[in-house]
């Protein structure tokens, strides 16, 4: 019997240069996370230097505050390089007048004249005067500075304006005919919300079978419930149906509000461009919904900024209905005024 040794044995192996080069053999999956993290540096890098290059357009356009808040922490450290550059310059200009140094040496007198001022002895009358003046722009930026810190650690208020009323209208026969209540809101900074959480509920006085008064606080549930995102500015709705605390089908429309003692709402959500929690509220009587109404056009042209904003007094405008049960489909039928049960007038 013929006897194989282990070095006759055929064997196929597969050399190195043939094998795939590590980045054929990375996952699609991978190689798009990269892009995107990528491209959010770049992003992030392209707003720094768009800022800086329009610094004085986004002055005039959003305010020094607005933009020292809302910068990062490596856009105030250069603005501060700036500041002491620029200081120097102008302390270096004056010490120059005064003396006749080079403008080089002066410029970094000036400069050291800015870092250590208790300790610098001011000869000439360039010195003093930059003294005195660098003084008193220390104390401002220090009170400044003290000011953007507490912006940004400090408790938030409400970024929010929700309307001081609510608007009831029915809605078509199309859409079920039920009632609908409307309330609107905006956040102030302009930005549109990620993750938010709208909460509805009312505190309702009503009777057992013994006649006594029983107060219940119930959850309304809007109809944009489970929406991932909100805009800037917009209206949540809760359609008075058979399933709504409101809804009563002993009244001509299916609702009413004589019972309710208050209603309350919240709003929160990540703010998509400062990354911030943002949070709102609000509250009203049964006397604050207004039937047969719905809000007006709170938009306005802004010559400053050269596009539509908000304008925060036309926020709460209303206007009446003048077919507001009716929708008929025929023009000519005249509309008739059909009113919501309410609490009656006094």
């Amino acid at each position: 019997m013929a006897t194989i040794h282990p070095e006759s044995t055929p064997t196929t192996t597969t050399p190195a240069m043939e094998r795939p080069p590590l980045s054929r053999r990375t996952s699609k999956s991978t190689e798009q996370l990269d892009k995107k993290f990528a491209n959010a540096k770049k992003e992030g890098n392209r707003k720094d230097k768009v800022l800086m290059a329009n610094f004085f357009d986004t002055l005039r356009a959003r305010g020094i505050k607005d933009i020292l808040v809302h910068s990062s922490w490596n856009m105030l450290l250069s603005y501060v390089l700036i500041y002491y550059c620029f200081g120097g310059l102008i302390a270096g200009i004056f010490l120059h007048l005064s003396s006749s140094s080079p403008l080089t040496e002066c410029w970094y007198r000036g400069t050291f004249l800015l870092l250590v001022q208790v300790e610098f002895e001011a000869i000439h009358w360039g010195e003093k005067l930059c003294a005195v003046l660098f003084s008193i722009v220390g104390a401002v930026c220090s009170l400044l500075m003290f000011g953007i810190i507490y912006e940004k650690f400090a408790e938030k208020k409400d970024c929010f304006a929700i309307s001081d009323h609510l608007c009831l209208r029915r809605l078509p026969t199309s859409l079920g005919g039920h009632a609908r209540l409307i309330v609107r809101y905006a956040n102030l900074k302009g930005h549109s919300l990620n993750s938010v959480d709208c909460r509805f509920s009312i505190i309702k006085r009503s009777l057992d079978e013994a006649g006594d008064g029983i107060i219940n606080t119930l959850n309304l549930k809007w109809d944009s419930e489970g929406m991932v995102g909100l805009p800037q500015a917009f209206f949540l709705t809760h359609t008075i149906d058979e399933n709504s605390p409101l809804y009563d089908p002993g009244q001509k429309y299916k609702c009413r509000f004589d019972n309710i003692i208050r209603i309350f709402i919240s709003i929160s959500g990540w703010d998509c461009d400062s990354q911030e929690h943002t949070t709102g509220s609000a509250d009203w009587g049964a006397a604050m919904v207004l039937p047969d109404r719905k809000f007006g056009d709170a938009n306005t042209y802004s010559d400053k900024l050269k596009r539509t904003v908000l304008d925060v007094k036309l926020f709460n405008n209303t206007e009446l209905l003048l077919e507001p049960a009716t929708f008929s489909r025929n023009k000519d039928e005249p509309a008739k005024r059909e009113e919501f049960f309410l609490p009656p007038a006094k």
